[in-house]
């Protein structure tokens, strides 16, 4: 007998995360100075 499985997309709506805001983030770079530069380039960011 052959199942009939839920599609992707209906799956991924009763898995769906509701994200309200991020409280903290960390990032290991290697390189200092060019992570500041690209997150202030992309970003805007002023530090």
């Amino acid at each position: 007998m052959l199942e009939t499985c839920a599609s992707p997309a209906a799956v991924m709506e009763a898995m769906s995360v509701h994200v309200y805001g991020i409280n903290h983030v960390a990032i290991e770079v290697d390189d200092l100075g060019k992570a500041v530069a690209f997150y202030q380039d992309v970003f805007n960011l002023v530090l």
